[in-house]
């Protein structure tokens, strides 16, 4: 399936703990070796072009860009209100950041230390939580992974979409197995999101993983329809080949 340039991740990483709620705490921790690194970057005469991440907001694009700096850190920014995760951030060690608050130093952490900081209380804001997700899902290892599918089960509406989105990411082909164990106790609107979310693995298990909804006669035709759609906004050849048959069972 083809990736986009840009991963939009709607996200400002907003946290809690022993700040104040006027400085950002600043830690560093292993990256994800598989996952590219995050930036922010502006369009110039139609071209994406890597920039400064500014904290306080202001940056016109941010997620995954092609031919943004990268190395083998991420480095976390977290604001927190009283205890509580307010703001979150999360960009590659090399993504160059500036700030208009303080910023405490913590240096580099250990991926379940750095985790630590993320899952304790977190603000209702729906951004928060949103950013949060992306900020986990950047760290390696299992504890990171587990959370994510236990907010794919027990989150808010919203926060299990984004732990599917990001599980996806996270998993490659690995999510096909979950993602069908999930659609028959699935509400409609995130059996639709789990679909998209198959449609994202690498090809040719997409395309694959799609057909085989499609022709899942036990599935109701609006899923079956979605997977269909998905198919034909896949680049794939196998998947043109497979929509003409469809189209036009004679081969005329």
């Amino acid at each position: 399936m083809k990736r986009p340039t840009v991963l939009i991740a709607i996200v400002l990483l907003a946290i809690a703990g022993s700040a104040t709620a006027s400085e950002w705490l600043r830690w560093t921790t292993a990256a994800l070796p598989e996952m590219p690194g995050f930036c922010c970057a502006t369009r110039q005469a139609g071209e994406m072009q890597s920039s400064t991440c500014k904290l306080e907001g202001g940056n016109e694009i941010y997620g995954t860009v092609d031919g943004a700096p990268h190395s083998d850190t991420v480095q976390v920014y977290a604001r927190y209100d009283a205890g509580v995760l307010a703001a979150v951030r999360v960009y590659d060690g090399a993504c160059a950041v500036q700030a208009t608050s303080p910023v405490r130093e913590l240096g580099a952490l250990e991926a379940q230390a750095s985790l630590s900081r993320l899952l304790g209380p977190i603000s209702d804001s729906r951004r928060a939580m949103q950013d949060r997700l992306v900020a986990v899902a950047q760290h390696p290892g299992e504890p990171a992974l587990d959370w994510l599918k236990q907010r794919s089960r027990e989150g808010a509406r919203d926060e299990r979409r984004d732990a599917w989105f990001w599980l996806g990411q996270r998993l490659g082909t690995g999510v096909a197995p979950l993602v069908r164990e999930a659609l028959p106790k699935a509400d409609s609107d995130l059996r639709e999101h789990l679909v998209f979310v198959l449609s994202q693995m690498p090809a040719p298990a997409a395309v694959d993983a799609l057909i085989a909804l499609v022709e899942d006669r036990r599935l109701d035709r609006d899923l079956r329809g979605r997977a269909l759609f998905w198919l034909a906004q896949s680049e794939d050849a196998r998947a043109f080949a497979y929509l003409d048959r469809r189209l036009d069972p004679a081969g005329s």
